[in-house]
């Protein structure tokens, strides 16, 4: 699997969690053998930016066409199977959601903020919650639901939401409602994950569908060990901003009656200065301030404290601080708001106190400073482990993917592409897989043909060869011409399955997780050497036999006895190579008295073992494999192609002119 990590790099120096989740999924996927491809901006660019540069900001932010071309370009050399954006503000923009769509890419985006119906992106406006954007429409036609979106705009216009300015809002917020009236966060974007269920809840009430997001927490890689001793502090971690809730903090140490309890505030922000003049001004004693600290550095200060501060007053969406506190061994006190609710478990791994109660808060730090807190320590980190471990972020991750990518399989075999009323997947090599990997399972003899264009003009010609390969499980384009064609007609995948790469690939996986092949075709001495080749290759390959019938047709006797050599053998695949459409027409009349999943690859056998030349890539990327192959085999194939060819290219024109019609009669 190829997976495709988009991310926009907050400025330095205003650094995001968002930041540290991206590389930490980028390495977490290395590690365990996924492929990666990353396309990343930063904003600090537009510092660089000239007077022109800024002008344009804005407009850029609702579509970049820089982002879509080059995100294009990304995506034909890569051809990922999926791409997941982490963060797409404010240089890669929502365009980027179209490139993938028009490469055929399924898209995944990480929900860390609520930037997409809310200018700030925090649900946050003069200290208090803010749920005025989140428009719960339910019903009513598209013109109501737009109408009742431009309230975004409104209200950005009216209480400068972001940056506490109306000129930054009102760009930000114009995106946000554009994207929501060209409904490109529903029908652009397949999936998401939010961080908890209350974070896919509140996406839910703002319009995402339920069915579309998946939940996953952050995790924590190379955690710290667990230190259940303590000295006598307590500390916070995180910005020194209004919605952290640090004056809250101050307010309940100035109730406390030990004196000698201490607080470390990790971190700086724009009230530090406030508060650091207000702890002085007012003889505040214990409170501590820091500044920022390197990561190992505020986790040594975290694992020597008794206990983690998390005041918010703002929807939090997943505190990374928190799970590095449970990594600790420590129990964490945080407000009762929003996922707080649903991370600490109240009175077993922290506690629990309602926000912005100044009261309520110093009592909850004094039962902290007055009890011993072990239990609640050992519960963190065994919750911890239970749920934020990069093993377990893994599975869930992996198991997300996963479904997304059977899912794209399911579309596809609900609609596949006709090309002269024969039926074929629009697939890739990867996808190819996939679908007949679901069927070996059935043991019901499934066939699937690999279909180029001799076998197009054979169908058109014969109209019981059309209709063997429509009664198949599936067809694959085989034919760089058919490809072409299916692409032409609208089809958006990544390239042709051809038969011998797709023998090549899935060899590699039985080899890899026991499943048994049988091959059935071509020469005794063909197959004695194609055997030693696929050995050679896949040493751990289970090949449980071999059959070269003869050359004419079989005796009910013969046929019989194929049949149950076969079926004996347990074999869950068979490669049959007899040619086209002979090949076709026999696992037709095969299917439910065979078990293994059937593959009719032709010509594979022979290029796999090696008596016969395959042409080379460039020349099978042009699109002139039948050339070489006329080349070398002219005696027998000239009819083919040089007739069969004709007939193809009449066949694509006429279906080309039939595409045609059908735009202009719906336009």
């Amino acid at each position: 699997m190829k997976i495709l990590i988009v991310h926009n790099f907050y400025q330095s120096s205003f650094p995001s969690g968002e930041d540290i989740v991206f590389k930490n999924e980028v390495e977490l996927l290395k590690r365990n053998g996924i492929e990666v491809i990353t396309y990343i901006e930063h904003n600090d660019r537009i510092k660089e930016y000239g007077l022109w540069g800024r002008f344009i900001l804005p407009f850029t932010n609702i579509w970049s066409l820089k982002t879509y071309r080059k995100l294009r370009q990304v995506l034909k050399k890569e051809k990922p199977d999926i791409a997941h954006f982490h963060n797409i503000w404010y240089l890669i923009s929502p365009s980027a959601y179209y490139a993938c769509k028009d490469e055929g890419v399924p898209v995944i985006q990480t929900l860390h903020n609520f930037r997409i119906f809310c200018a700030n992106g925090l649900l946050m406006r003069e200290g208090r919650i803010c749920e005025e954007c989140i428009i719960k429409v339910k019903t009513g036609n598209r013109l109501e639901v737009i109408g009742d979106r431009l309230k975004i705009v409104k209200n950005a216009l009216k209480y400068g939401c972001y940056r506490n300015s109306r000129l930054y809002s009102l760009p930000v917020a114009f995106t946000e409602y554009f994207h929501w009236a060209k409904k490109t966060w529903i029908n652009k974007v397949d999936e998401y994950i939010a961080l908890t269920e209350f974070g896919k809840n509140k996406f839910v009430e703002a319009g995402l569908p339920a069915e579309k997001i998946f939940v996953k927490p952050n995790f924590l890689p190379n955690p710290p060990e667990p230190n259940y001793s303590h000295q006598n502090y307590a500390c916070f971690i995180g910005r020194i901003s209004e919605e952290k809730g640090v004056d809250l903090l101050i307010e309940a140490f100035k109730l406390l009656r030990n004196s000698q309890f201490k607080l470390k505030i990790i971190g700086d922000g724009p009230l530090r200065n406030h508060f650091e003049e207000k702890i002085k001004k007012e003889g505040i004693n214990g409170i501590e301030f820091l500044g920022r600290k390197e990561h190992l550095e505020s986790i040594e200060i975290l694992k020597n404290a008794k206990f983690l501060m998390l005041p918010s007053i703002w929807y939090e969406m997943f505190p990374v601080t928190l799970i590095e506190a449970f990594a600790c061994g420590k129990p964490v006190v945080a407000s009762n708001l929003g996922v707080f609710a649903e991370l600490v478990q109240d009175g077993i791994t922290g506690l629990l106190f309602e926000v912005g109660n100044v009261e309520d808060l110093a009592e909850k730090i004094e039962w902290m400073i007055g009890n011993d807190c072990l239990e609640m320590g050992k519960n963190a980190r065994e919750l911890f482990e239970e749920r934020y471990s990069e093993r377990k972020n893994f599975e869930i991750l992996m198991e997300i993917y996963n479904k997304i990518s059977m899912r794209e399989i399911r579309k596809i075999e609900e609609v596949p592409y006709s090309m002269s009323g024969i039926n074929i997947y629009p697939v890739g090599l990867k996808e190819a897989l996939n679908i007949v990997l679901r069927h070996i399972k059935d043991k019901n003899g499934d066939y699937f043909c690999f279909v180029n264009a001799h076998l197009v003009t054979e169908g058109y010609k014969d109209q019981n060869v059309k209709e063997v390969l429509n009664r198949s499980t599936g067809n694959f384009s085989d034919g760089m011409g058919v490809a072409w064609t299916l692409k032409l007609l609208g089809a958006k995948f990544k390239d042709r399955v051809r038969g011998a790469d797709f023998m090549m690939n899935l060899c590699s996986y039985a080899a890899e997780n026991g499943l048994k092949i049988f091959l059935y075709g071509s020469t005794e001495e063909n197959l004695l050497i194609l055997k030693e080749k696929l050995v050679k290759l896949f040493p751990e390959l289970k090949i449980v036999g071999t059959i070269s019938p003869p050359f004419r047709e079989l005796t009910p006797e013969e046929d019989s006895k194929f049949i149950e050599q076969i079926n004996n053998s347990e074999a869950d695949i068979l490669f049959v190579s007899l040619g086209a459409p002979k090949q076709e027409k026999w696992m037709a009349e095969h299917k439910g008295r065979l078990k293994p999943v059937q593959l009719g690859v032709g010509a594979a056998f022979d290029f796999i073992a090696g008596t016969k030349r395959g042409a080379p890539k460039w020349v099978q990327k042009i699109g002139l494999e039948w050339l070489w192959r006329l080349i070398h085999e002219p005696r027998r194939l000239w009819k083919r192609y040089l007739i069969g060819n004709t007939i193809f290219i009449w066949l694509v024109l006429k279906e080309f002119l039939k595409g045609r019609l059908r735009r202009k009669r719906n336009l």
